[in-house]
């Protein structure tokens, strides 16, 4: 059963993906980040990075949100998110948990990864929560604590991670609890 605090963070993840705000999902939404990342990182709508941008979150949805519609309508609903999550999160093999988010949530760091250098910068991270609505401060606090080491870049195997804790984990303490943003 989700706590009441993994249920707020999955809302708050549904409603930061839903760009037109009509309380849908669809692959249109992750379009749409794409193209909002790319301006937002001054990338020319006529480059081969553009489109390498918003093919990387056109992967996002192939790679897990268009699973996650269960009847067919290429929409995804809050409803569909929580039943999925119901079912997540009730395996008690950690090791392949953290492997299958590693495997799947590799589309969301390529995606993130504007530049293909293999490292999230900060630039890069604030582009894509800048996409979702995050404020540049915000932003800043968050990439903060998502790198754990001080090191100024998250690896793709922490940016993966974070992902996947900041669905699963139920420790309010968490640094992943940040991965949207402030929380």
């Amino acid at each position: 059963m989700l706590s009441s605090f993994q249920l707020r963070k999955l809302i708050l993840g549904y409603y930061r993906w839903d760009t037109t705000k009509d309380g849908i999902v669809r692959s249109s939404d992750f379009e749409e980040v794409g193209r909002r990342v790319a301006n937002n990182l001054g990338v020319e709508a006529s480059s081969g990075q553009y489109e390498s941008i918003l093919n990387g979150y056109r992967g996002v949805w192939d790679a897990y949100w268009k699973g996650l519609d269960t009847d067919g309508d290429n929409a995804v609903t809050l409803q569909e998110v929580l039943s999925a999550a119901e079912g997540a999160f009730q395996t008690t093999d950690v090791a392949a948990s953290e492997e299958f988010a590693k495997q799947i949530n590799m589309r969301l760091v390529s995606a993130l990864d504007a530049d293909g250098n293999g490292e999230i910068r900060m630039k890069e991270y604030t582009a894509f929560v800048g996409a979702l609505g995050v404020n540049e401060d915000d932003a800043a606090k968050a990439f903060n604590k998502l790198d754990r080491n001080g090191s100024g870049v998250l690896l793709a195997d922490e940016i993966a991670m974070s992902w996947a804790y900041y669905y699963a984990s139920d420790d309010l303490t968490d640094p992943s609890n940040w991965f949207y943003g402030e929380f």
